[in-house]
């Protein structure tokens, strides 16, 4: 669920990224909440990493506030420390930290997009805080019911972030053939 999307931290971030013209960004997400012991420590955050479990959420608010991710590329390793860099429509450039298995504090879901007006963040833990996200969430979807239309962040959505996450998964799993060697 992009849940981030319905707080109103979130709405805030994505519409005064738009209205100042974002020209670029820098996001971080980093936690260990996949080392052992932690209730998040499930089997397919542990074998999947940060890609499936966190780069979702960044992609789709980079996306939402900087324009339509044109390109994508990741290096690292998504078991332990992901870097992506995400080209949008009309030029913007973000990059991307993230990580589930960082022992430490966890640090919030951040953003700091730079505009032609200044800069603008987002503070996911500001957003955690959002009690009316679940009503939010639910009035969204018994509108696109009734209305019998679709919801910006429908199926649609989740298969367009699939497929920048495989093409970044693609191009860091070329990169790692090249360097040991691999034809």
């Amino acid at each position: 669920m992009l849940r981030n999307r319905f707080t109103t931290e979130g709405r805030a971030f994505v519409a005064r990224a738009r209205e100042g013209a974002a020209v670029g960004a820098l996001a971080s997400f980093v936690s260990g909440a996949s080392l052992p012991g932690s209730p998040f420590a499930t089997p397919w955050r542990v074998e999947q990493g940060a890609m499936f479990d966190l780069a979702p959420h960044a992609i789709d608010l980079l996306d939402a506030a900087l324009g339509p991710v044109v390109g994508i590329s990741a290096v690292g390793d998504p078991l332990r420390w992901l870097g992506m860099t995400l080209e949008h429509e009309g030029g913007a450039v973000s990059q991307v930290a993230l990580s589930i298995t960082t022992p430490g504090d966890p640090s919030p879901f951040w953003i700091e997009a730079r505009t032609e007006h200044g800069s603008v963040a987002f503070d996911g833990q500001r957003s955690d805080d959002d009690g009316a996200v679940q009503e939010a969430i639910t009035t969204a979807l018994a509108e696109a019911v009734a209305s019998g239309t679709s919801h910006p962040l429908d199926v649609h959505r989740g298969v367009f972030l699939q497929r920048l996450m495989s093409e970044a998964l693609a191009g860091l799993a070329t990169r790692d053939r090249l360097s040991r060697g691999d034809a």
